[in-house]
């Protein structure tokens, strides 16, 4: 956790205190840096790196490492406070974030550099949005996720007779996605074994996933050369045989030539930006004269740049082997 105590998170700060042995807290000199640190926290393990910190500057410093998160699906909470003082709400309290008379509108601001933002009012929405937050943050296309804490959220207590109920985190958490089905799985091989001159384009999300070991022994097991797209990279060893590197606007001629007279594409964790494509260009990429694989964990995804024969849903490694 990276942040510095501000308005009513000090309330967190002072819990944190007593957790030390278990949650590792650090000060940052500024809250950009701590967006910064918690974005590459989330980036390299996967799970969810956390600014702490008053809301009006971890929003208004702090979005240089939010919207790196939010481009680059790294997890991420955003763990702030609404500045509120309830008994002068409508009477323009300073920073407050609520949205009433004389304030800004917190939850707003927010929705703008993040996946969802869980608002919470009283002790039991402080646990139950956080639990949230971490759900979300990993679920699908990951993110950042914030949480606007009250005043009376965070002074208050929680205990077996709080309403509505609390559960243990560990329900919330989202688990392997649903296998891609069988059927759907075969016919995509089916057209990888059939095509003449196939290509595994790899984006972002098999770098998240870390899905390493299955892409190379695709790619070895059945001599498909491998492109990635410039937030790709690395997925493959570029003195790999197969390795063509970087396709795309800024990419290299060779790989390239190799994507724009491939016959069948299999798109590995990747949304196929403008610049992935040249722009759309039907000399590089064109569903009319090439079909189209695609697996991704976020359905949103499949057969949006381009319309996808064979769209697989799931876990990139898990549909590959």
């Amino acid at each position: 956790m990276f942040g510095i105590s501000g308005g009513h998170t000090g309330h967190v700060f002072t819990a944190l205190e007593k957790r030390q042995n278990s949650i590792r807290t650090v000060l940052v000199r500024e809250k950009p840096l701590g967006a910064v640190m918690a974005e590459t926290y989330g980036r390299l393990t996967g799970r969810p790196g956390v600014l702490l910190g008053r809301w009006p500057w971890v929003l208004g410093n702090g979005p240089l490492g939010t919207i790196e998160a939010l481009l680059s699906s790294s997890p991420m909470l955003l763990l702030t406070d609404l500045s509120d003082t309830p008994a002068f709400s409508l009477h323009g309290p300073y920073q407050s974030g609520t949205g009433d008379y004389g304030n800004w509108d917190a939850w707003s601001a927010c929705r703008t550099v993040t996946k969802e933002v869980f608002p919470a009012l009283c002790p039991a929405s402080a646990v139950h949005s956080t639990q949230l937050a971490i759900k979300h943050a990993l679920a699908g296309q990951r993110g950042p996720v914030a949480v606007l804490y009250s005043v009376a959220a965070l002074a208050g207590r929680v205990g077996p007779g709080t309403m509505p109920r609390l559960y243990p985190t560990g329900a919330y958490l989202p688990g392997a996605l649903p296998r891609a089905s069988e059927v759907a799985v075969a016919a995509a091989a089916e057209a990888l074994v059939r095509a003449e001159r196939p290509v595994i384009v790899v984006g972002n999300g098999l770098r998240i996933a870390q899905e390493f070991e299955p892409l190379r022994a695709l790619a070895e097991a059945a001599g498909i050369p491998v492109a990635s797209t410039p937030s790709g990279k690395s997925a493959i060893a570029e003195t790999h045989p197969l390795a063509l590197g970087v396709f795309g606007t800024f990419g290299l001629d060779a790989a390239n030539a190799c994507v724009q007279e491939a016959d069948c594409v299999l798109v590995v964790g990747s949304k196929l930006t403008a610049s992935d494509t040249a722009r759309e260009n039907p000399a590089l990429l064109d569903p009319k004269r090439q079909a189209f694989i695609q697996i991704d964990v976020e359905p949103r995804k499949l057969s949006w740049t381009f319309p996808v024969k064979h769209p697989l849903l799931g876990e990139a490694g898990t549909v590959m082997e």
